[in-house]
């Protein structure tokens, strides 16, 4: 994934970023940082996040 990035391709980057697992923690903290709907256009898998804190977690406002 690094690697598609150093040469610039974001297509390949985002592809790839895309297939990862995210941990819940790290989806919250992007919440905060980025808004939800940025998460959502970035087709992060959501699904560790949707276990831990419930499948409304990215819209809630806690």
């Amino acid at each position: 994934m690094q690697q598609a990035r150093d040469r610039g391709d974001m297509e390949t980057y985002r592809r790839l970023q895309r297939q990862l697992k995210v941990p819940a923690e790290t989806l919250m903290a992007a919440r905060r940082s980025m808004g939800a709907d940025r998460i959502r256009l970035r087709g992060f898998r959501m699904e560790l996040a949707d276990a831990k804190c419930g499948p409304d977690w990215l819209d809630r406002k806690d």
